[in-house]
């Protein structure tokens, strides 16, 4: 289910998901590993990947933001052509 509105002149739509309890505590866990593993140079990768990367047609259709997180900070990409490889060797696709 979502929402969609508008915020600074661009269209937005905002996700609400319902979650057991569990689902919560377990999500929350892998949050709080995903934080102790970012650094500023990984942040740094992250975002970079990602503003090269928001405009592209497959984006969000066969890659997602959790593959670039994934690439990052357990494969140590640090480049949008590095992320473009691991996507291939990963998931078969190239973008």
């Amino acid at each position: 289910m979502g929402i969609y509105t508008k915020i600074f002149d661009q269209q937005w739509k905002i996700d609400i998901w319902l979650i057991p309890p569990e689902e919560v505590q377990q999500r929350q866990s892998k949050i709080a590993e995903l934080k102790a593993k970012v650094d500023n140079n990984k942040r740094q990768s992250i975002l970079n990947i990602k503003n090269q990367l928001h405009s592209h047609s497959l984006y969000r259709k066969s890659f997602f933001s959790v593959e670039i997180y994934d690439a990052v900070l357990n494969d140590n990409i640090t480049s949008k052509e590095q992320f473009e490889k691991w996507l291939y060797i990963k998931k078969g696709l190239k973008i």
